[in-house]
Formats: structure tokens, C-alpha cells, sequence
């Protein structure tokens, strides 16, 4: 509904742009040009299809960050980003993927190809799909590791200072005609936007969300006081939000997402339907602290097993991690034995292709960031949004993009998941110079870690950082992280007995996951996102409001 489409002819092709091109207007598109040189020329997350005689290619934007599921039989062919459009033009039965389910529990989402129907294929990052009558092909047009080749003869400091006038440049790009709303959390990605929004004079307001305990809504709701900025706060411990919205809203995502999203993320959805009453065009951080900074914890991008697989010296280690994994106990085991085996092979033969011991560890797990990461995680939560709001993500500029990976500021060069809080923080460093540049107060505003970003750059400013640091590490340590700032639990818990009726216990285990639901309050934040996995699953698959009796 919110989507852009334009049409342009040449001699020989029809080029359809279809969804937020950034920067199209600005050049010249001829029949000589490979799909390459157009996706890397035009920012911003859309589909490109391509009409000539006899063949039609369709692609995502660069980066891959917009799902293309592909289904093939004797018969032809169905391209589409969504699976129930797919099913809408298949007149046979789709088998649900045993190997799709395992990866999300193990992984917390699918890798690689995998959907939730094994007959159905997600189009390969860096792919492009080439089709005529008689065959598809999946064409390489661009390896991510490419790019990751740093420059020399710049100290840090050139680097930070050429990094941050290009992207205050290149923002500009993002600023629609119209006014825009800006996301604004306690961290510097939010506040980046915003003071680059203001540096242009542009007609803007905020936003941010979660409970009323959340430190984002906290320091967003202090600072924008403080500073006179506009502010909406969607506040996710509402009644109505968990009463009705989260089941509803999620249920909605699952159906966007083709299955692959969850109730972890029912409140970006949210967002962007209530932002769409006056707005048209948001800007987000995504990717910005994922580009600077090198992951340094497990969590809901980046599973302990995961993590395993990429920093274990041997295939055993991993591979043992795999087998004895806690989440094993949520499902019936032993109908995922071909399953689990099928994932071993296929993670070898990854680590086999692309893992090159030269380049180093991080290397190889920074294309996974790329190409798995980005468009798995944030890919469906911008899909979704997109229905409603066009969401636009500076960070993931493409010329800003190429430039930062060759640059020492990258989280790709830096070490792999380093806990070294000093080589974490050059990302905040480009954040507070854009703030300096920009003479924007919020560089002298504290963020959500107890410091401001005047203190990143500053001697005595260090010094303001090591306090906050050590309060931090000691919380961290002897309290427990409150893990209902976005109101997770208490709407699993809220619609507990409805999602657990649709629970199909030839595949799950049900007792398991009632103790799980029992003890929701104690247990680790991954724990508690594996039944968050798990229910969306099942309200996906086996809900009867949204399927046909045929499908149960």
C-alpha cells in the first residue's frame, strides 16, 4: 500500500522498481549495465524486475534484504515474497519442513534456503533469479567478502572523519518531502538520525517503545523532554496491548513473514501501523550497531550453538554442542535425527566453502552477518513494516556501506566476538563525531550506558565512561536482567492457553513446554525465546482461523 513503483523503458528492457528506491531519480539506467551495477547505484530496500524477450529476472535490492521464496515443480514455476501467496497458485500439498523448525529452535531463525515447506526456497543472498520458459536459475552477482578489504595509509581518526561527512551527506538522500518520524532509543543510533534530521531542517518527530520499566523509553522520554524534541511513546504493558494486540498483531507478522518471524518481535509491527496514521516514511537504526561493532554476546541474532559452530577449532565441538543442546527437550527427538544430520552436513560444507583460515575468523562470520543475520532478523521486521510505512535504514546506505568495510572503524576487522570494551567502542566514536559535526545537544546528553557521547572523544570524558562501565558489570552480575521490557512474557503468558491448544504434540513436546511456561520468570532470556519460537509456529501452521481444514 505505501509502496513506490516506477517504470523505465530503454531500447531493449523494462526496468520496474518496485517498494523505496533511494536515489533513483539520480541516475541513468542503460541495457549495458548488469544487475550489479543497478543494485549497487540505487540504496534502499526494494525489488528490481527486469523485462526482456523471453526472460524476466527479479531481484532484492543489495544485500539481500527483502525475502524472494521460490516454488519449482515440472509444471513451472511461482516467485513471490510471501509463502501464502505462493500456496494461493500450488493445487498440491506442501509438506511442513522438520529441518526449518529445528533451525529456528537451534538457531532461533532458518539458515539459508530453508522455509517452513520443504517444496518452497528462499532465494540465496547475493542471488539474483533469471527465468524464461524453459528453466530458473539462481545467478552470484555479489560476495559481501569482496568488500572486506581494508585500505591503508589513514590513521583511525581520517577514517572517522571521512566516514562521518559521507554519511551526513548521504543522509540526506533518505529525507523524504514529507515530514518523517525518527526512531529514538537510549543509544547513539537513534540520536545519530535525529540530529542529522535536524541538521537539514527537516519536519521530524520520534519515536520509541516498550514498557514503562524499559531504559529505552526512560532515557528517549528524558532526553527529548529535556531538549524539546517530539516524542511518541507506544507503551507495550497498556492492557490492550497484551490482551488483544500482542496475539492479534503477532499473528498478523507471522502471516507477513511467512512463518518466519515470531512474538519477539510483535511490537516493531506495532509500531509502524500506529506511526502509519500520520506518517509515510520512518527512519531506523537497524544495522548501525551491527555494522561498528563487533557482536560480542549470544542472544536472538547470534544462538550459543551458533556461536559455537564459528569459534569452535574442531567440527567434534560443534557438532557435540548441537547434539546435546537443552532446546532438544522442547521437541519430540527423535523425529529430527535426518533432520539434525542434514544441518551438520550443511554447516560443513559452509564452513568448507567460505571459511578461509588467512583471512580469520571473524572474516568468515562477518558474511554470515551479511547475508544471513541481516536479512533473517531485520529482513522480515522491515518486510512487515513496510506493508504500512516505508522504512528507510541510513545505516545500510550502499556507498556508505562499501567505504565503511574498508575501513578499520568496521566491525569485520576488528576480533571475533572480542570482549574488549576499548576496540568495541570505535563505532561510538564515528556516532559522537556526526553529534560534534552536526553541533547537535544531543552530544552532550547521557545515553542508556551512563555516559555522553562527549565523553567518547574526549580525555576527561573517558573517564566518565569507567564508572558506568564497572556499575554495569556488577549489576550484570549479582541482579537479574528484567526481561519484560517489551512485554513478552506477560503476553505469552496472557495467551498461554490458546497458543498451547494449537501445539502439535506429534512434534513438540507439550510437557516440557508447560513447565517451561511455568517457570517464564526464572529462566534465561534464550530460554524464554525458544517458546516464543515454538508458539509462533504452531499459531502459524495450525491456527484454523487462518487455514483450511485441509491443512490440519
Amino acid at each position: 500500500k505505501k509502496s513506490y513503483i516506477k517504470k523505465i523503458k530503454t531500447d531493449g528492457r523494462e526496468y520496474i522498481f518496485y517498494g523505496d528506491p533511494i536515489g533513483l531519480d539520480s541516475i541513468k539506467i542503460a541495457d549495458e549495465q548488469s544487475v550489479f551495477d543497478i543494485l549497487g547505484a540505487v540504496s534502499g530496500h526494494y525489488y528490481l524486475f527486469i523485462i526482456e524477450d523471453n526472460k524476466l529476472t527479479v531481484s532484492s535490492s543489495l544485500f539481500s534484504i527483502l525475502p524472494l521464496f521460490v516454488y519449482e515443480d515440472g509444471e513451472g514455476y511461482v516467485i513471490s515474497s510471501n509463502i501464502d501467496s505462493i500456496k494461493e497458485h500450488v493445487a498440491k500439498d506442501l509438506t511442513v519442513n522438520r529441518k526449518f523448525i529445528l533451525e529456528k529452535v537451534l538457531f532461533n531463525y532458518a539458515l539459508f534456503g530453508e522455509t517452513i515447506y520443504r517444496e518452497i526456497k528462499l532465494c540465496p543472498s547475493g542471488h539474483y533469479i533469471e527465468m524464461n520458459k524453459d528453466k530458473l536459475n539462481y545467478i552470484p552477482y555479489f560476495n559481501i567478502q569482496d568488500l572486506f578489504r581494508k585500505g591503508a595509509g589513514k590513521s583511525l581518526n581520517e577514517e572517522v572523519l571521512h566516514l562521518r561527512d559521507l554519511f551526513i551527506e548521504r543522509f540526506e538522500h533518505y529525507l523524504p518531502e514529507e515530514p518523517v518520524s525518527v526512531s529514538f532509543t537510549g543509544g547513539f543510533d537513534g540520536r545519530t538520525l535525529t540530529a542529522c534530521t535536524q541538521f537539514y531542517g527537516h519536519e521530524y518527530d520520534t519515536f520509541v517503545f516498550g514498557t514503562r520499566k524499559n531504559e529505552d523509553v526512560r532515557v528517549a522520554k528524558r532526553v527529548t523532554e529535556k531538549l524539546g524534541i517530539p516524542l511518541k511513546v507506544f507503551y507495550l504493558d497498556k492492557p490492550e496491548y497484551i490482551n488483544t494486540v500482542f496475539k492479534q498483531t503477532g499473528n498478523e507478522l507471522l502471516r507477513l513473514t511467512s512463518g518466519n518471524s515470531d512474538f519477539l518481535y510483535v511490537h516493531f509491527l506495532y509500531a509502524a501501523k500506529q506511526l502509519a496514521r500520520d506518517k509515510k516514511v520512518i527512519l531506523t537504526g537497524y544495522f548501525g550497531s551491527e555494522l561498528f561493532r563487533a557482536l560480542h554476546l549470544t542472544g536472538a541474532m547470534v544462538s550459543k550453538e551458533l556461536f559455537s559452530f564459528f569459534n569452535s577449532s574442531t567440527d567434534d565441538e560443534w557438532i557435540s554442542v548441537l547434539r546435546i543442546s537443552y532446546k532438544l527437550e522442547y521437541l519430540q527427538k527423535t523425529l529430527f535425527r535426518n533432520e539434525m544430520e542434514e544441518i551438520i552436513d550443511d554447516l560443513k560444507n559452509y564452513k568448507n566453502e567460505y571459511y578461509a583460515a588467512g583471512e580469520g575468523k571473524n572474516s568468515f562470520f562477518y558474511k554470515y552477518v551479511f547475508e544471513e543475520i541481516f536479512r533473517k532478523v531485520f529482513g522480515y521486521w522491515i518486510f512487515a513494516q513496510m506493508h504500512y510505512v516505508r522504512v528507510r535504514t541510513p545505516f545500510l546506505d550502499v556507498q556508505f556501506v562499501t567505504e565503511l568495510l574498508q575501513s578499520s572503524v568496521a566491525g569485520v576487522h576488528n576480533d571475533f566476538f572480542t570482549g574488549n570494551p576499548v576496540k568495541r567502542m570505535k563505532g561510538q566514536v564515528f556516532y559522537a563525531k556526526v553529534l560534534e559535526k552536526t553541533k547537535n545537544e544531543l552530544f552532550k546528553e547521557k545515553v542508556q550506558k551512563g555516559y555522553r557521547p562527549k565523553d567518547v572523544i574526549t580525555l576527561l570524558g573517558k573517564m566518565n565512561i569507567i564508572v558506568p562501565f564497572v556499575l554495569r558489570k556488577l549489576k550484570n552480575k549479582f541482579f537479574r536482567p528484567y526481561l519484560d521490557n517489551l512485554s513478552i512474557i506477560s503476553g505469552l503468558e496472557k495467551h498461554f492457553p490458546g497458543l498451547m491448544g494449537l501445539v502439535n504434540k506429534n512434534i513438540f513436546h507439550q510437557e516440557a513446554l508447560v513447565r517451561l511456561v511455568n517457570e517464564l520468570h526464572i529462566v534465561p532470556e534464550d530460554t524464554r525465546d525458544v517458546l516464543a519460537y515454538i508458539f509462533a509456529l504452531n499459531l502459524y501452521l495450525y491456527d484454523k482461523e487462518n487455514i483450511d481444514s485441509d491443512r490440519l
